[in-house]
């Protein structure tokens, strides 16, 4: 079994953040801007198509490959 990590996170450094500092890190972030109204007007919000499961479409091979 695996042993899990110890987080490097300083999780009691990002709590103590208020929402003003974490909105100006945001804005100042060059590697991921924010988007705009103009790009959420084309957007689209939708579940992703569900996939057949593998063993689904194997399984069904097989029977076809019986059947006479």
């Amino acid at each position: 079994m695996t042993q899990k990590r110890a987080s490097r996170t300083d999780w009691k450094r990002i709590d103590a953040l208020i929402d003003d500092e974490i909105e100006r890190m945001a804005e100042a972030d060059t590697d991921n801007p924010a988007t705009t109204e103009a790009e959420w007007l084309d957007a689209i919000i939708d579940l992703p198509p569900l996939d057949q499961p593998k063993t689904a479409v194997i399984l069904g091979r097989r029977r076809r490959a019986r059947e006479p």
